[in-house]
């Protein structure tokens, strides 16, 4: 039997929040704020419940009609049940919600969610699992793959090269076959790899199937990979290395290269983040998690010098190609290493005027705060993708007393999706 609830809030999730009978915190996959809806619980705990949305017995006037058939059952969108002006609010809201509530901060300066334009056929990357014949997304947090026709936030290409290793699956046993991985640049070239435990098939088939795509590669995964491309990658066809312009500049990626997913998106990220550096064309800059070199080369038109910091060597070599055929070889250099231990080093031998984070979702590790507190740049600029992490590192630099908060600006890099992007100007006091 149904229960009848009124949703007051929402969560990082972008769930519906109300309260159950006994007064515990109550979560509604799909309901929104202002809703009175009917529920079934599902699963309890000492201070959460969860629960089914049966029925919408009052509706939000935010509410909307899902663009994608698929919907209901993929679970990678969890916004398309609202406007997308409702969703970007509600971003906004889960980001002044974790600098209040995780950072401590009162009352924090948080602007408006910056809107994606597009917000469909925005990825420019895309990974397909695979396994039992079957190609599609993982749905939700399972391993249960559910087959889409289409995803409205993939390029075509991508899509069609999906569709087309679907057909080729029912005709040919490839086993071992885990992940299909495309990257797509603006101008529609696709590079493609194929990621599997030894399987040992020729492709070749495939591959004229694809007479489209710029390279394919085929990745043999790690015996307990973390991720879609988490293995040894070798040339099977064509290119290894992809072309994309972003902000005047030229970035050549390699598939297992990280780099944002919604490229035009990412060029307003990257304007607001130099927005916030004031860079006047006398500091001395370091990335910190510099990957390919995306924000330190923008940043390095405007500086005297940016000095890149990355743990991966591959990327280090990438962003210094980079830099070269950017004509900022001489602004910009890129070191390799952990950057809690490079940052000391540096400050011994340089002034440091701004620091840039771009960590994973994970955040700082608690002494590369420590380390960058000691190096006392006048401004510190944070790009995160995760508003739980930015606020509990936050926390630890106002903590130090040597930084305040000054203000945060939500990029609704992912629309559709839970998921927010942020950038952050933290300065010294």
């Amino acid at each position: 039997m149904g229960r009848e609830i009124i949703i007051t809030g929402i969560s990082s999730k972008l769930e519906g929040v109300g309260r159950a009978g006994d007064g515990r915190v109550l979560f509604v996959k799909g309901a929104l704020p202002g809703e009175r809806v009917i529920v079934d619980v599902k699963e309890s705990s000492e201070r959460f419940v969860h629960a089914d949305l049966l029925e919408i017995a009052e509706p939000s006037p935010h509410r909307t009609l899902p663009a994608c058939p698929h919907y209901a059952v993929c679970g990678g969108c969890q916004a398309q049940h609202m406007s997308y002006e409702e969703s970007l609010r509600l971003k906004r809201w889960a980001v002044v919600d974790a600098l209040e509530r995780i950072g401590g901060l009162a009352d924090p300066s948080v602007l408006d969610t910056l809107p994606s334009n597009p917000n469909i056929r925005y990825r420019n990357k895309a990974e397909y699992a695979i396994a039992d014949g079957k190609i599609g997304f993982f749905k939700g947090d399972s391993r249960k793959i559910v087959e889409v026709e289409d995803c409205i936030l993939q390029h075509p290409v991508s899509v069609a090269a999906m569709k087309t290793l679907r057909r080729f699956l029912a005709k040919n046993q490839f086993k071992g076959l885990k992940y299909l991985v495309t990257r797509v640049n603006p101008e529609g070239r696709m590079m493609l790899a194929l990621s599997h435990e030894g399987m040992p098939e020729d492709v070749r088939p495939f591959i004229r199937e694809l007479p489209d795509a710029a390279g394919i590669s085929l990745c043999r995964l790690k015996k307990h990979h973390t991720h879609a491309l988490d293995g040894e990658l070798r040339r099977s066809a064509g290119e290894t290395i992809l072309d994309f312009a972003l902000s005047g500049l030229t970035f050549a990626l390699s598939m297992q290269s990280f780099f944002q997913v919604n490229t035009r998106q990412a060029e307003q990220l990257y304007a607001c983040a130099l927005e916030f550096t004031g860079l006047k064309g006398d500091e001395t800059v370091i990335d910190a998690y510099s990957g390919v070199g995306t924000v330190a080369l923008i940043m390095a038109r405007e500086a005297k010098h940016v000095i890149g910091v990355e743990i991966v060597p591959e990327a280090v070599n990438d962003a210094t190609q980079n830099a070269a055929r950017n004509n900022l070889a001489d602004k910009a250099v890129f070191l390799h290493g952990a950057a809690e231990k490079m940052i000391p080093q540096i400050v011994g031998t340089s002034r440091i005027d701004v620091v840039a984070f771009d960590p994973p979702r994970r955040g700082l590790d608690p002494s590369l705060i420590d380390a960058c507190v000691v190096a006392r740049p006048d401004k510190i600029v944070y790009i995160s993708c995760n508003p739980a992490t930015l606020a509990r590192d936050i926390k630890r630099f106002v903590q130090s007393g040597a930084y305040r908060h000054e203000k945060t600006r939500p990029v609704d890099m992912f629309p559709w999706t839970a998921h927010v992007e942020c950038v952050a100007l933290l300065s010294k006091k």
